[in-house]
């Protein structure tokens, strides 16, 4: 039978908290450190505002994400972020990017030509299907819609571990739960990614998976 783990394996886990605890302090320092360095936290058009296209390429035009973000780019748009959309038989790709600012309609139509001009010399034929425009109000709506999603997420979980164990469990669960979203974003912002709401989602995933394994250890 094959094992990962040999019955009686004994790791002392808790014998090298301290260790652990400031691994991983220094590691959320050094995300904190990094707001700064690079130039503050890059928040995504979600959240920042900015325009999404929708594009549609003709059949048989290869089109893939890498020539499309290239093309984007040329066009004078600064880390646009493409993902496909739909099946790749027929590509069709979502475009967002940070342009013309709230009430410049003209501006915003200025850059969308020109981003569907480079697409269609170096790609080929290419159609917009849809344009929409996230304004910056808007934007900062989601950003306080999403940190009071966790903060509501949070409570309840404190509430529940309450109630179901005992109230001396409840803070420790949620400071791991709060430990772990810290961490992700240190590392998320070391690297220089862009907070989105794909991001704020994977984090209220992790709050999930989080309390499922403090919850196992609890039980």
């Amino acid at each position: 039978m094959f094992e990962l783990i040999r019955p009686g394996t004994n790791y002392d886990f808790i014998g090298k908290w301290r260790a652990c605890v400031v691994g991983s302090l220094v590691l959320i320092a050094v995300g904190l450190a990094a707001i700064p360095l690079r130039g503050g936290i890059r928040w995504g058009v979600d959240f920042a505002g900015g325009t999404e296209m929708l594009v549609h390429f003709d059949a048989g035009s290869g089109a893939s994400e890498g020539p499309v973000r290239d093309a984007v780019q040329s066009a004078g748009v600064g880390e646009p972020s493409v993902v496909r959309f739909g099946e790749s038989s027929e590509p069709a790709f979502l475009i967002r990017f940070q342009g013309a600012g709230e009430g410049q309609g003209a501006a915003q139509n200025v850059v969308v030509d020109q981003v569907q001009k480079a697409l269609g010399e170096q790609i080929g034929g290419v159609r917009v299907d849809r344009v929409e425009y996230v304004g910056p109000k808007v934007g900062a709506e989601l950003r306080r819609d999403g940190a009071k999603a966790m903060s509501i997420a949070f409570l309840l979980i404190l509430i529940y571990v309450g109630f179901r164990f005992t109230p001396q469990f409840a803070p420790g669960g949620v400071v791991a739960l709060i430990h772990d979203v810290l961490v992700t974003c240190a590392v998320w912002q070391i690297l220089g990614q862009q907070f989105d709401l794909q991001v704020l989602a994977a984090l209220l995933a992790i709050i999930g998976y989080s309390i499922n394994d403090t919850i196992v250890i609890y039980d």
